[in-house]
């Protein structure tokens, strides 16, 4: 038991904490990192494919007259999202445009539709004619 305390006292207690405290900053920085990253990509992966089904819906709704416009409820129903996650991604993307829903008693916006910006369509359209 003596050897015991002896190992014990004759170890230097501030250099492993010393250790310790450096290895555990280097572990908060590295999974501070991962999840930063993983925290980015989940969000553009969510903006892009709203962009990419805004975009099947207006070709889609294009071809047969219609406007091609869809509520952030809807679109949330449709993508498996949060409609906080659709309008998060749909506020921070070019290519979204959002109009009121104005109320035709009242005058003043009852909701908000989101649709894809007319040129994207087009554009895409035109990049499938060229061989």
């Amino acid at each position: 038991m003596a050897a015991l305390e002896a190992f014990f006292a004759s170890i230097n207690w501030n250099s492993i904490l010393s250790v310790c405290s450096d290895v555990a900053e280097i572990v908060t920085g590295v999974v501070a990192t991962v999840v930063s990253l993983r925290f980015w990509c989940r969000a553009r992966r969510r903006r892009w494919q709203l962009e990419e089904r805004l975009k099947q819906i207006m070709v889609r709704d294009l071809a047969h007259g219609r406007n091609g416009r869809r509520t952030p409820l809807r679109l949330s129903a449709d993508l498996g999202f949060t409609v906080a996650e659709i309008l998060e991604a749909a506020f921070t993307s070019d290519n979204i445009k959002r109009t009121p829903a104005i109320d035709k008693n009242t005058r003043r916006a009852s909701g908000m539709f989101l649709d894809t910006a007319a040129w994207i369509c087009q554009r895409q359209e035109n990049d499938q004619r060229i061989p």
